[in-house]
């Protein structure tokens, strides 16, 4: 959905397709429409989605989570994500499984955050799965495999991954830092090299780092008030270093250093 951030309109935004003919916004239509045909994009669900930064490809990339795969072979069937391909017209691609680029039994779900980097690397936030658990070891004398990272309250451990579109394989880059930290969404920041993202926790904006370290900024809310702004979903950048986000099928405006926030529109798309 492409959506003006000034107006509410749906518009060309930049990293957006151009559509027109589109009206609403503050003038009390919902400014969203959507693209394509049943299937659509044929997956149940997909989260995180984000454009791609080079011209030449000029796609969008998204994960579809908990997608069930049955190995066989005495291995357990487990969930895990597939990075997908987001076509123009709405329908897609699935690319891979998202594995681990140095553990074999390590897969990866629960991606609820991803954005490309001013050098076209893909990046995201999730968990390990372990495919190959505790009680289905391998035989001697080959090693038994490490076990799913988990904190001490037995939550899954998330880590900050660089994911490669063409493959799936993904490399986990750092563990973030506090590790169960629900990351609900990223936006890369250009002129700092670092990310803004949502705490689902406490709907707080925060900084994470490339090193997975991540830095309360404060509660979303609506400027000038004390009411609370929930449930945001989605973060990005415009071509003017402006931040937007969307909560509740509501565009709005965001201030980085504090997350006071301003409504610009209503998408008219809940998630």
């Amino acid at each position: 959905i492409g959506i003006d951030p000034q107006t509410g309109d749906f518009a060309n935004v930049p990293g957006i397709r151009d559509f027109v003919n589109v009206f609403g916004g503050l003038a009390g239509e919902p400014a969203g429409t959507v693209i394509g045909a049943p299937p659509y994009t044929g997956e149940a669900e997909l989260s995180s989605l984000a454009s791609d930064t080079n011209p030449a490809t000029d796609y969008y990339y998204a994960v579809s989570n908990n997608v069930h795969f049955s190995p066989g072979g005495g291995v357990p069937d487990y969930d895990a994500a597939v990075l997908v391909r987001v076509n123009a017209d709405g329908s897609s691609t699935q690319i891979a499984p998202l594995q681990d680029d140095t553990e074999p039994t390590f897969a990866f779900n629960g991606i609820t955050a991803l954005d490309f980097d001013s050098g076209g690397t893909l990046w995201g936030i999730g968990w390990v799965v372990d495919t190959l658990p505790p009680d289905n070891t391998t035989t001697p004398p080959t090693p038994n495999p490490p076990d799913q990272p988990v904190t001490g309250n037995n939550v899954p451990i998330r880590f900050l991954l660089n994911i490669d579109t063409a493959t799936g394989v993904t490399t986990r880059v750092a563990q973030l830092t506090p590790p169960d930290a629900d990351i609900s969404t990223i936006a890369y920041d250009p002129a700092n090299d670092y990310f803004l993202g949502v705490n689902a926790g406490n709907d707080h904006l925060v900084v994470v780092s490339k090193t997975g370290v991540i830095a309360d900024i404060g509660a979303l809310h609506i400027a000038g008030t004390n009411n609370a702004v929930t449930g945001m979903t989605g973060l990005e950048f415009d071509e003017n270093g402006t931040l937007y986000g969307v909560a509740g099928g509501n565009l709005y405006e965001i201030n980085p250093s504090d997350g006071a926030c301003t409504l610009t529109g209503n998408v008219g798309v809940q998630n």
